[in-house]
Order: C-alpha cells, then structure tokens, then sequence
C-alpha cells in the first residue's frame, strides 16, 4: 500500500523488475521526510488467479488505453491528480447501484 502523494510522484526510473515482482522505489516516504534511509523497495506481484484484481494487469492495461511517453519521467503525467481521482470516484459512488448500497450500509456519496 502507498500513499497518493507518493504515487502522483512515481517516476519511471523508480520502477525495475525484481525476480518475480515489480519494484517500486520511492523518493519520499512519510516516515523517511529528509531522505537519510536507504530506499527499500515496495514489491508488486501479479495475481493471475484473480486478473480482476492484479495491479500488474492494471497497469498493463493503463499502459495500453495511455501509452508510454517515452519522454516523459512521470507514470501518471499531468495536473490535478487529486482532483481528478475524486471526481472519478464521485461519479462511481453516485451512480445507481452504488448510491443505494451506500445507502444500505447507512453512509452516502458525501460521508466519503
């Protein structure tokens, strides 16, 4: 698990295959604030008995609808990431089914 600021920032020379997982160096850790730690990687692995849920296929297939900008430095270009990511989950939490499962469960698009 990372956090969104350590994501946003994600370049690709921090990614390297490792073995069997894809490893991801981070350059600024919440616990790590003035950069004195070695960098120990976070390891994602593929989860081919679940593709709903493997983040290598997710990022293959984010790669595959967004290209890879050879020039640019970042995985996730642009501005706004932050808002962009509420936005999207916004409009997945109000829609139809979602909406009245929250409701269900006693909570709503705003309690998020």
């Amino acid at each position: 698990m990372a956090r969104a600021a350590n994501t946003v920032s994600l370049c690709y020379s921090h990614m390297e295959w490792g073995e069997d997982a894809l490893r991801v160096f981070f350059a600024h850790m919440k616990n790590d604030q003035r950069g004195t730690r070695p960098r120990d990687p976070r390891h994602i692995y593929a989860n081919p008995l679940m593709p709903a849920i493997c983040p290598i296929l997710a990022i293959g297939l984010y790669w595959l609808v967004y290209g890879v900008e050879t020039s640019a430095t970042h995985v996730f270009p642009g501005n706004d990431q932050y808002d962009r990511f509420r936005k999207a989950l916004r409009r997945v939490l109000e829609s139809t089914g979602m909406a009245g499962e929250l409701e269900r469960c006693g909570t709503n698009c705003d309690d998020i």
